[in-house]
């Protein structure tokens, strides 16, 4: 439920966050090479971090709904990543470049246990913004419904039901889908990274 810039930004940095921190950890050799794949990991990124709202498209025929569980899980995180894990060397640029968008599909998965950040009129004084954002966090945090609905898209739509009857799942399972997709989605990119990482570095 987060915005289109929350998503991005939180997906990009997180990505170049965990790079540098295995650049650094493992003494990474940074070669002119690199660039490319860095340079070509930011647009990749940032598809990433809106892959899970293609759903929205509602292709074929609005056949798949916003929420969908294909789109928002790992699974297409999963199934490409050991395509390439079984189909190429661990020196191959696609790794890291994959890792970059799992990383950000996985944290779009995440923010999403969080509302839509809609600050109210009457909530924009400085004591106001702090309290709504108290609520805002602490609802996203915990899914008590402090002072947000968590209802309609909010759920993920269950794999079984199509058409005007689709049903979703519940709320507590709606998280837990959300939580735990998007840990594996970032797992698997964290992996990705850090097996090109050390093909890189010297014994």
């Amino acid at each position: 439920m987060a915005s289109r810039r929350w998503h991005v930004s939180t997906g990009i940095l997180t990505a170049f966050g965990v790079i540098l921190w295995l650049f650094f950890a493992e003494s990474f050799n940074y070669a002119k090479e690199d660039i490319a794949w860095i340079f070509l990991g930011i647009f990749i990124g940032i598809f990433g971090a809106e892959f899970p709202d293609l759903d929205q498209l509602n292709v074929p025929s609005n056949w798949v709904k916003h929420r969908d569980w294909f789109f928002h899980s790992s699974f297409p995180v999963v199934i490409v990543s050991t395509t390439i894990l079984f189909t190429s060397s661990e020196s191959n640029i696609l790794l890291p470049i994959l890792g970059i968008f799992a990383i950000s599909e996985g944290t779009h998965l995440v923010l999403d246990l969080f509302p839509t950040y809609r600050l109210k009129e009457e909530d924009k004084g400085p004591t106001g913004r702090i309290q709504y954002f108290f609520k805002w966090f602490m609802t996203g945090l915990t899914g008590r419904e402090i002072d947000h609905k968590l209802v309609g898209t909010y759920l993920i739509h269950h794999p079984s039901h199509h058409g005007k009857e689709r049903k979703t799942l519940a709320l507590h399972a709606s998280r837990w889908y959300l939580f735990l997709n998007g840990l594996v989605s970032m797992g698997f990119g964290i992996a990705l990274i850090y097996l090109f990482v050390l093909s890189r570095t010297p014994v």
